[in-house]
């Protein structure tokens, strides 16, 4: 991780991950990038970048091309309706997260 990636700032990320797998069924931790591979090359990355520059909590959300492993719809797979909600379902982490600064 970057040096500046602080213990504190890698808590507030745990709770804004919880709070978002709270708010959508189809959010998922379980599958993504490793953690250990943030270093100076991932600045490149504009969430990496502006959670370096500014001292903040920055995430990058990836919306699927595929249905949900872990909820999937036999009858309707990924759509547009789901990406929507998942995206829609960010604003409640977000609000909780500002008692977090």
């Amino acid at each position: 991780m970057l040096e500046n990636f602080s213990d504190e700032r890698r808590a507030k990320q745990q709770a804004f991950i919880d709070r978002y797998k709270n708010a959508s069924p189809d959010f998922q931790d379980k599958v993504g990038y490793a953690a250990s591979k943030y270093k100076e090359d991932m600045l490149t990355l504009a969430s990496k970048y502006v959670g370096h520059h500014f001292g903040c909590l920055a995430l990058t959300l990836e919306m699927p091309f595929k249905d949900n492993a872990d909820l999937p719809d036999p009858h309707v797979g990924w759509n547009g309706a789901r990406s929507a909600a998942l995206g829609a379902a960010i604003l409640q982490p977000i609000l909780l997260s500002l008692d977090d600064y």
